[in-house]
């Protein structure tokens, strides 16, 4: 999208020069703005269940996080996956199993190759 700055022909511009005369109106382009290519979620690296606040704060700003759960014990990381899943249903997210102890919780959908990515590289 081209992002326009009006300006009247035979006018000064900034600089003091006249713009020449043409239909009376014109667009000079002043910024091109492109859509933003999606970026790849945080990913937060839960040590204890003090990371479940992290976890849920950072899906809830900026709408999708990668929790890696693979360094804590099974029951913690079941305790941190509960938090995290329940706070996600709460925010209207989804949470999916990228891989062995990885999950994504999201509130957006992910562009399909963003998300077979992901999968890869987490091994599912």
């Amino acid at each position: 999208m081209v992002i326009g700055e009006q300006h009247r022909l035979g006018q000064p511009d900034e600089a003091g020069q006249p713009h020449p005369p043409a239909d009376n109106l014109c667009m000079r382009p002043t910024a091109v703005t492109t859509p933003d290519e999606p970026r790849e979620p945080d990913t937060v690296l839960a040590e204890d269940l003090s990371d479940c606040g992290r976890i849920v704060e950072t899906f809830r700003d900026q709408g999708a996080v990668i929790m890696d759960l693979r360094a804590i014990d099974t029951a913690t990381a079941q305790r941190v996956h509960d938090y995290a899943v329940g706070a996600a249903f709460a925010l209207r997210a989804n949470a999916q199993k990228l891989g062995a102890g990885v999950f994504l919780v999201t509130t957006r959908d992910l562009p399909p190759e963003q998300e077979r990515q992901l999968r890869h590289r987490y091994g599912s």
